[in-house]
């Protein structure tokens, strides 16, 4: 199993890639009216909008897993600490942090917004620590940080 930590604003990308749609849509009809300067603009903004819902997409995938890893490494951890994580959602930084405490424990503390991200919960963030192999240095906490 591999962990899945969602895709981040997943409005957002959605939005983008309707609004791509639409633009390519507009552009198309716009092409078969004969209206040739604004058929190129609307082509070039659906092009935009397509690659912005890409990069988030590649960004929620691969970028964030690095630069966690990154901030992480960054904290030189001994590896017997007990890390906090609010707002821990499906567990990025909670599990990632646990790797690296082998002595140590991390808790993860959320209130599980979905519009930030994609299935957050917290069974999500549990499956991603026994994917990453961490479920016995992870505790999950439903709870307000105030």
């Amino acid at each position: 199993m591999q962990a899945d930590y969602g895709l981040d604003a997943p409005g957002v990308v959605r939005n983008f890639a309707i609004a791509g749609a639409v633009c390519a849509a507009l552009a198309l009809l716009l092409a078969l009216t004969g209206a040739v300067a604004a058929e190129g603009l609307l082509a070039l903004c659906a092009a935009m909008f397509w690659a912005a819902a890409a990069a988030m997409v590649r960004s929620s995938r691969r970028g964030k897993l690095t630069e966690r890893d990154r901030l992480l490494d960054a904290l030189r951890l001994r590896g017997d600490e007990t890390v906090l994580d609010v707002g821990c959602g499906r567990g990025l930084l909670l599990n990632g942090a646990a790797r690296r405490l082998p002595d140590g424990h991390a808790v993860g503390v959320d209130v599980w917004s979905t519009a930030d991200q994609s299935g957050n919960g917290r069974m999500a963030a549990l499956a991603n620590a026994e994917a990453e192999c961490v479920a016995d240095r992870v505790e999950v906490v439903d709870a307000d940080m105030r």
